[in-house]
């Protein structure tokens, strides 16, 4: 009954996904040429994360996120450090254009070492590698802008360690869905406060009891499978373009 008790933290937030470790997937809301946004962003487990979008042409932008993770108490600890880079394509909609419709692929790159002590203590460490593809839509307002982000990610894991037994590499599927609101905090709405909430799952099913904790079916369902409640809360800044 360990890994039912093991979901039931995760989907609390009181423990993280294992080795896999989410960003926050949220669409970004450029959408127009050289528009571009950053955003910096701050997790519950002490997580710090960066986003940034840019428009070079029409209905096109750029995309990148970088995250680090130092947090410590007591004997457990989460360290990552992590990167993402995307591109894709974005489109108004609606008879007055407050619909954002936005596409983007890409590939990330991640270290990971954490020990939780909930049932026991456990250390993992290793690295792994996704490519992933995202589809979101908001509604962009003239005060208050929403948006609903869906990812599906290819992750390879490798180089798992958990103590000292090695985990043969392994990769397995994971779903993100994020809802995100914005409120703007000047003005001229350049300046925003965000906040997202989401979930990320695997398309792994948990182990059955006859399965001991030794077999890779659970080590790579505990490494990578277990699902995670994802909350980030930060600032960020939206310049106006320059007139063309």
């Amino acid at each position: 009954m360990k890994h039912l008790l093991l979901v039931g933290l995760s989907l609390l937030g009181l423990s993280g996904c294992a080795l896999y470790v989410p960003t926050t997937a949220v669409m970004p809301l450029v959408k127009a040429r050289q528009e571009a946004e950053l955003t910096a962003l701050a997790h519950p487990s002490g997580r710090l994360e960066v986003k940034a979008a840019y428009s070079p042409s029409s209905h096109i932008a750029v995309s990148g996120t970088g995250m680090v993770g130092l947090w410590t108490r007591g004997e457990q600890y989460l360290r990552t450090g992590q990167g993402e880079l995307g591109l894709g394509g974005y489109w108004l909609l609606g008879r007055h254009e407050n619909w954002l419709l936005n596409t983007t692929a890409g590939a990330g790159l991640a270290r990971v070492r954490r020990r939780d002590c909930l049932i026991g203590c456990d250390e993992l460490r290793g690295r792994y590698g996704k490519g992933f593809g995202q589809v979101g839509l908001a509604y962009v307002g003239g005060q208050v802008s929403t948006s609903l982000t869906y990812r599906l990610s290819r992750v390879q894991f490798s180089q798992v360690l958990d103590e000292v037994r090695p985990i043969a590499d392994f990769g397995l599927f994971r779903h993100d869905l994020t809802l995100a609101v914005r409120y703007p905090l000047s003005v001229d709405n350049a300046w925003y406060t965000q906040f997202a909430m989401g979930s990320s799952s695997s398309g792994r099913q948990p182990p059955n009891d006859s399965q001991p904790a030794t077999s890779p079916p659970y080590q790579q369902w505990y490494a990578g499978g277990l699902p995670a409640l994802v909350m980030s809360f930060g600032v960020g800044w939206q310049p106006r373009p320059r007139p063309q």
